[in-house]
């Protein structure tokens, strides 16, 4: 460092050469200028510092407002989807539960109405087809005859006639 330098030679000139006056002007002209000069420029660096800091620290709000906007983005598209999730879901289910109602309901009515016919009329078994239950007969558009079973036969619409 030219300043320390420059002291160096001072003091020498004082200690050691005992020449007051050439050390006070090495002091006052050399020294003293190079250690404004050697402030000045930690003062430059101090500032360059200062202002590497701001920098950063801008940076690193303009990137927190970024990821910010980011989150909240991903954040909204999740609930739309979880809503969207949770509407179809919810949709499914209650058409599932609707045909289940239903199917109860037939099962319900058809059992009230096996419950409602009278009594079939039993014949030994190697006199009759075997027996069609109403609830089949139902289930597959074919209706049981009139009168007693022997000799008569099942009419459904898709398959012809079955023998009663």
């Amino acid at each position: 460092m030219p300043y320390v330098t420059s002291y160096l030679r001072a003091l020498h000139l004082l200690v050691d050469e005992k020449q007051q006056e050439a050390a006070r002007a090495v002091m006052v002209q050399e020294t003293t200028p190079a250690l404004f000069r050697y402030h000045d420029a930690w003062n430059s660096f101090a500032q360059f510092q200062m202002d590497q800091m701001d920098k950063a620290a801008k940076d690193s709000r303009a990137h927190y407002a970024r990821i910010r906007v980011l989150t909240l983005a991903l954040i909204l598209i999740a609930v739309i989807v979880a809503s969207g999730i949770a509407v179809v879901t919810t949709k499914r289910t209650t058409t599932d539960m609707k045909s289940r109602i239903g199917a109860e309901r037939q099962v319900k009515e058809l059992n009230a109405a096996l419950e409602r016919q009278p009594a079939s009329v039993s014949l030994p078994r190697s006199h009759t087809a075997p027996q069609v239950s109403p609830l089949i007969l139902r289930s597959s558009a074919c209706s049981p005859p009139s009168g007693s079973a022997r000799g008569r036969s099942v009419s459904c619409r898709s398959e012809g006639t079955l023998p009663w």
